[in-house]
């Protein structure tokens, strides 16, 4: 198994989701299907913890080339297993996001914290049937994008 830095693949993980959870909130803000951003949060999470896990990492593929920049295609188990958890937590928080908007919307006076508890209770009653479709993209999704690039070695 090849080395990797956890600690970096991690937090590259978390970050990852942050343009997917952008997109989905954007999408459902517009009354669009979001759950097709579930794509983005997963891919994102797991192109950030392959590319993060390697820092620090003596790769004996670097081939110094003008750029500097070289990226193993494979991502472990571990890896693959941390976005797609990171990913179901982003799908999760786009979806209250998305109920915080839409009740700050609905009255202006309110703060965040004050819809929070609201929008939490939306999403578990009236938009579950939405967050169970996306949390599958991102299975399937992080499943597929394993079998793709396991690590080998």
């Amino acid at each position: 198994m090849k080395k990797e830095n956890v600690l970096f693949g991690v937090l590259g993980s978390l970050v990852g989701i942050i343009p997917g959870i952008i997109l989905y909130v954007i999408l459902s803000q517009v009354n669009f299907y979001a759950s097709i951003a579930a794509i983005a949060i997963i891919y994102g999470s797991m192109y950030a913890y392959r590319y993060m896990a390697r820092i620090g990492i003596k790769n004996e593929n670097y081939d110094n080339r003008k750029s500097g920049f070289y990226i193993d295609e494979s991502i472990s188990i571990f890896g693959t297993a941390v976005s797609i958890i990171a990913s179901i937590a982003g799908v999760f928080i786009a979806e209250v996001g998305d109920m915080i908007i839409r009740f700050r919307k609905g009255f202006p006076g309110s703060s965040i914290g004050e819809a929070l508890s609201p929008a939490i209770n939306a999403v578990m009653e009236h938009t579950i049937f939405y967050l169970i479709i996306s949390i599958i993209i991102v299975v399937v999704g992080g499943i597929g994008f394993y079998m793709r690039n396991k690590n080998t070695a």
